[in-house]
């Protein structure tokens, strides 16, 4: 009788360590999900305002006439529609 005590009482201090230990990663985890969570966020909010300026921009047609910068509006254009196409997933 005194063994199965011993043992149930071992028994239960490994479980509750070991439940302990598990709660604690799993806050941590958390805590670093939410974080992510944020990030993405943000970044999803600045591909949204980029993408109106970018529209509000290309709006007047400045841009395409001149060669140099036109290339490299065309190329800003074209990562813009792939970072939209991103946001909206």
């Amino acid at each position: 009788m005194l063994v199965s005590i011993i043992i149930l009482a071992i028994l239960s201090i490994v479980l509750g360590f070991t439940t302990w230990n598990t709660m604690r990663k799993l806050e941590k985890y958390e805590d670093t999900v939410q974080n992510q969570q944020i990030y993405v966020e943000r970044i999803a909010s600045l591909i949204e305002d980029s993408s109106k300026r970018l529209r509000e921009v290309d709006a007047n047609g400045h841009f395409s006439s001149d060669d140099e910068v036109g290339f490299f509006f065309s190329n800003l254009k074209a990562i813009q529609e792939t970072l939209d196409e991103y946001n909206l997933r």
